[in-house]
């Protein structure tokens, strides 16, 4: 279920037709479009994604109404009432713009999953990511943002490299080899500060082994 969980959220996204997309929007997006958004905006972690907090949108109100580039000329910021006509009324709509931001990431993307993504789909989609298995990639998925001791990320890095080709390394090679012949090249290298690279050991990739 996992792995058709993963193909339907990334394959279906990229894969979307150009047809569905060109179907006309409805007022409100589809509820399971807004579930799903809900869910994967929920599992981003808050300091990759800024989500403003009430105080900070008073701040914010509270400058914009005593702004001088406002629609209309404000009162005197210096004045004493002014200044508390501001805040209180910064203070009463700041909950309201927090929740609307809010809404509104939530209604974008549920519109864009709507441009990819087939309704039933979509309801699939919604009903997977409330089972254990959905929790699972939900969990998994934030893992990827939240990041991992550095031994472990070493570990992981090296593991997907050791199996892989290094055509990079293989076309120095062979380009030595074709223009071993030729004049070496008079012109100075450029200064740098080299870059030490630990040796990475070419059989094994587990902790607590040389590297």
């Amino acid at each position: 279920m996992m792995r058709r969980l993963a193909l339907l959220l990334f394959a279906g996204l990229m894969a979307s037709s150009a047809a569905s997309r060109a179907q006309p929007l409805p007022p409100d997006p589809d509820p399971a479009a807004v579930e799903v958004a809900r869910i994967m905006i929920a599992s981003i972690p808050r300091p990759r994604v800024h989500v403003s907090s009430d105080a900070e949108e008073e701040r914010r109100i509270e400058e914009s109404l005593l702004s001088a580039l406002a629609p209309e000329r404000p009162c005197d910021r210096n004045n004493g009432e002014c200044r508390a006509a501001a805040q209180a009324i910064a203070r009463q709509f700041a909950p309201a713009v927090t929740r609307r931001d809010r809404e509104l990431g939530e209604r974008m993307m549920a519109y864009a999953l709507m441009d990819a993504l087939r309704p039933d789909q979509l309801g699939r989609l919604a009903a997977t990511l409330r089972t254990e298995d959905g929790r699972l990639f939900i969990q998994a998925w934030n893992s990827l943002w939240t990041g991992r001791a550095p031994q472990r990320q070493d570990e992981i890095d090296c593991r997907a490299r050791e199996r892989l080709p290094n055509p990079y390394a293989e076309a120095r090679i062979l380009f030595r080899q074709r223009t071993a012949h030729l004049p070496r090249t008079r012109e100075a290298p450029p200064v740098m500060v080299p870059l030490i690279v630990p040796p990475m050991s070419t059989s094994s990739c587990s902790r607590g082994e040389a590297q």
